[in-house]
């Protein structure tokens, strides 16, 4: 005990004060005015809320920038010089939301990080706070908060702005320098390991540090470069490395459960009694390392694992004879030419997609492994000299079966589910916050809404891997195609509007501003309108498919979601999650026909799939946790079928006997047979399931 506080004692002695960046200077903050708007406004600064804020006696930003200066780590910029940069950039605060306006505004000022934010008043007392802390060096959002404020605004705005300036304080993290962490790991007692626990080394040169045994856990390695350095038995457990450079490294015996290595440079590195289950080796370049491990449930999706040496032979080790367990990893799209894989542990392993011309896969484990749509045939025969090959799956990439594409909110992946086994196939790794679905005409794409990457992912269906994205406006979240299959039309939830892209230029057609937080968008079948839910307004704005220009405004019922056509076209439905109801929106008058009550209003429904011959619609229910199926000839209630927690996106099979739900909170896909009513099985894919879409 006495040694672990003599640690703390040196390393906060080395480390300097808190609140300071790697120079030991205070960090110059611009606070950018807070939008005041009122939820049933429109789009531009409500005087009347903004009057109900000043009530507290400042206004929320002046309240902000003195709660940041107030904890030592911020010096905020003057307001005046923050508002004259917005005048010289020909913004205003309501449409300087983003992180690329946001960052303009922080050039223009000299300030280190930026903070924009937004205050809504849902009712006289229910009001919503949102706000973003921007670097301005590297253009990202440090971190986002939002949360409700319930009572009199006037008197609790100021402990509102001092919450929020510490949660932004606990969230910016001062970068050590490379003198910092020489001298911490000199000042280690004698015996006892170096410790940068949760510390940010991100980006620094460390080439050749000896770094044995010392405890690297949490800590921020984003391009840092580490080439050459010895880490034998180090801790790297949850370690963010994305980027790093761990080229001809020393990782023997290194402990490193959860590590996220995206991207990073591990060629020539020896990975030998490793464990490193759960590590995201995403994209890496491991081409010839040396990698006896523990890598059960690793990603290294896309890697480069050329002439890498796995195998279990006396050769390649110091002692014993030890094997590589790969078990349930993920080496989907992933290059293993020339590997040596000899005695690997593949057992689940998923393989879809990988590049394994002259490989060696003698003595491999191959039970459930899936190879589909591998390429290249291994060395030695083949597959002849491994084991369990009959347990495997080769079914021909050439030969594509019907597959359910899934986003994970939280996993930052899509994971793609055969449609005939009922199992996850591949798992892809597509940016941050993936969304909304949507399917290219010929079938051959699926495009995913990255909100937090601000882009539009294409994913190839038959390669199983994105390709590209493509940039958009900011935060997306839900998708439609147009008919004739040239744009790709987008909510951005954010900032209030709806955008539109050429697929294939990639070009912006408009960026309209619609209702506060929008979110469900389809296309009439005709392809001349593009319909846009707004859930803070509740109501639907219709667009001209071309210009974007509005054409009208649809009120509906509270908290609209999204929004489907049925088969005819005839009618859309819009879900109401507050209001608890369905409108129905005649499509040639563009005004609502009907609104249906689902149960007690209480069970939030969400996304709605109609039957092919549209004589029925299937509904989930959020709070209620089922798919409510609906007579849509009578309109009314016909059975509820219970799936799991939080069911949002919906999918239905062509021929309508299969219905899929993504249950957010089980993590799952549920699988309906729609005769019975009733789920027959329910298959894990990754964190936070949103979205669905069948690929035929």
């Amino acid at each position: 005990m006495t040694l672990f506080w003599a640690t703390l004692s040196t390393a906060a002695w080395l480390l300097g004060p808190a609140g300071q960046d790697s120079a030991g200077r205070v960090l110059n903050v611009a606070v950018v005015e807070f939008v005041a708007a009122d939820a049933a406004g429109g789009s531009g600064i409500d005087s009347a809320v903004q009057a109900h804020l000043l009530a507290s006696g400042q206004a929320p930003d002046v309240w902000l920038a003195t709660d940041l200066r107030e904890t030592g780590r911020y010096a905020p910029v003057a307001r005046e010089r923050v508002a004259a940069a917005l005048t010289a950039l020909s913004t205003t605060p309501w449409d300087c939301d983003d992180v690329s306006c946001a960052t303009r505004v922080g050039h223009a000022v000299g300030a280190d990080r930026v903070v924009t934010g937004r205050v809504t008043r849902l009712s006289n007392l229910v009001w919503f706070l949102n706000a973003a802390l921007i670097d301005v060096a590297s253009a990202r959002a440090v971190h986002r908060e939002e949360f409700e404020i319930k009572g009199n605004v006037s008197n609790l705005l100021p402990k509102a702005m001092v919450a929020l300036a510490r949660r932004f304080g606990q969230h910016d993290g001062a970068r050590l320098t490379r003198d910092q962490v020489l001298a911490l790991i000199a000042a280690s007692p004698p015996g006892s390991a170096p410790s940068l626990a949760g510390q940010d080394l991100s980006g620094l040169d460390l080439s050749g540090t000896d770094f044995r045994r010392a405890d690297l856990s949490q800590s921020r390695l984003v391009g840092t470069n580490l080439s050459r350095a010895n880490l034998f038995a180090a801790t790297l457990s949850d370690a963010r490395a994305r980027g790093a450079n761990l080229a001809g490294a020393n990782l023997d015996m290194s402990v490193m459960y959860r590590i996220d290595l995206t991207q990073a440079d591990l060629r020539g590195a020896s990975l030998f009694g490793t464990i490193a289950a759960g590590g995201k080796f995403t994209g890496a370049d491991l081409s010839h390392a040396r990698i006896i491990a523990a890598l059960a449930r690793a990603s290294f999706t896309n890697a480069n694992l050329t002439g890498a040496n796995f195998g279990a032979d006396p050769g390649n080790q110091p002692m014993g004879v030890m094997r590589t367990d790969a078990s349930d990893a993920d080496f989907s799209g992933a290059i293993l030419a020339g590997a040596n894989l000899r005695k690997v542990n593949f057992t689940r392993t998923t393989l879809t997609g990988a590049d394994l011309t002259g490989a060696d896969v003698s003595g491999a484990d191959l039970t459930g492994a899936d190879f589909r749509g591998s390429r290249g045939r291994p060395a030695r025969a083949g597959f002849a000299g491994a084991l369990n090959v009959e347990l495997a799956r080769f079914d021909p990439a050439s030969s594509p079966e019907p597959m359910l594409f899934v986003s994970n909110e939280k996993g930052n992946t899509v994971s793609v589910v055969s449609a005939q086994h009922d199992t996850v196939v591949a798992t892809i790794p597509v940016g941050r916050r993936p969304r909304g679905l949507a399917v290219s005409r010929d079938g051959k794409t699926v495009y995913v809404a990255l909100g937090e990457d601000n882009a539009i992912g294409v994913i190839d269906v038959l390669a199983r891997r994105m390709v590209r994205t493509m940039p958009a406006d900011s935060d997306p979240e839900l998708l439609a195609v147009s008919p004739d299959g040239n744009a790709i039309y987008m909510s951005n939830e954010a900032i209030a509007k709806a955008s539109a892209l050429d697929l294939t230029s990639g070009r912006v057609l408009f960026a309209t501003r619609v209702g506060v937080e929008p979110e469900g968008i389809a296309v009439s079948p005709d392809g001349s309108k593009v319909y846009v839910t707004a859930e803070t307004t509740g109501d639907v704005s219709v667009l001209d498919a071309k210009t974007g220009r509005v054409l009208r405004t649809i009120k509906v019922s509270d908290n609209p979601r999204t929004i489907r056509f049925t088969p005819d076209g005839k009618h859309a439905y819009v879900t109401a999650e507050a209001g608890g109801d369905i409108s129905i929106i005649d499509a040639a008058k563009d005004s609502v026909v009907a609104q249906l009550p689902l149960g007690d209003r209480k069970t939030k429904p969400v996304r709605v799939a109609f039957s092919p011959d549209g004589r029925l619609a299937y509904i989930t229910e959020g709070a209620a946790a089922d798919v409510r199926v609906l007579d849509a000839v009578h309109d009314s209630t016909i059975a509820t079928i219970p799936v799991g927690p939080r069911p949002w996106g919906i999918a239905l099979s062509p021929d309508g006997r299969r219905l899929y739900t993504a249950d957010g909170k089980a993590n799952a896909l549920s699988v309906i047979d729609t005769e019975g009513r009733k789920v027959v099985r329910t298959i894990p894919v990754g964190e936070r399931p949103y979205d669905v879409v069948y690929v035929p």
